[in-house]
């Protein structure tokens, strides 16, 4: 499976990460989990070993059909082929691994939806962003403080990643 360049494609294969991912979540078995970027699917079946519900949507078409195939067994995830910010689906809990240059349009997006929690994982950088009080804040750090509790629950080195990234991410 190839990275698409444009698409800012880096697979997250550490499964130790995943599971405190999926932990940090604190999901239910009460609980309808949206994941935008299937990817390779790391995090799939950790969110279906736990919620009533998963829905996990992936733009990339071969990533789409390659995840159909392989988590065809289980009974509580829809797959869907698509842009995620553009689903209707009602959901409690969030999950996503995105591309970098995703992560504004996702807390815009999130900000606008009802749900009790949210992991998303983003750049190192633009999480720090993300804390900034006083003078140094930036648009998105008011905007994403905005009526959410938000909180760094762990760094991830860049090598938890196929192909890594330049960065570290939060």
């Amino acid at each position: 499976m190839k990275k698409r360049q444009r698409l800012g494609q880096h697979f997250l294969v550490s499964e130790t990460v995943a599971k405190s991912i999926v932990l940090a979540a604190e999901i239910t078995k009460n609980d309808v989990v949206l994941e935008i970027g299937t990817g390779k699917g790391i995090l799939v079946p950790l969110l279906c070993q736990r919620a009533k519900k998963v829905i996990s949507i992936e733009s990339d078409w071969e990533l789409y059909q390659t995840a159909q195939k392989k988590f065809s067994d289980l009974p509580n995830l829809t797959l869907k082929h698509g842009d995620g910010f553009k689903t209707t689906n009602s959901f409690s809990v969030f999950v996503s691994n995105l591309p970098y240059s995703k992560s504004r349009k996702a807390f815009e997006w999130l900000l606008q939806k009802k749900f009790s929690r949210a992991i998303v994982m983003v750049q190192k950088e633009f999480a720090e962003k993300l804390f900034l009080k006083g003078r140094d804040r930036r648009s998105i750090s008011v905007l994403a403080n905005y009526g959410v509790d938000i909180e760094k629950i762990m760094n991830v080195k860049k090598i938890n990643f196929v192909p890594p990234p330049k960065v570290d991410s939060t």
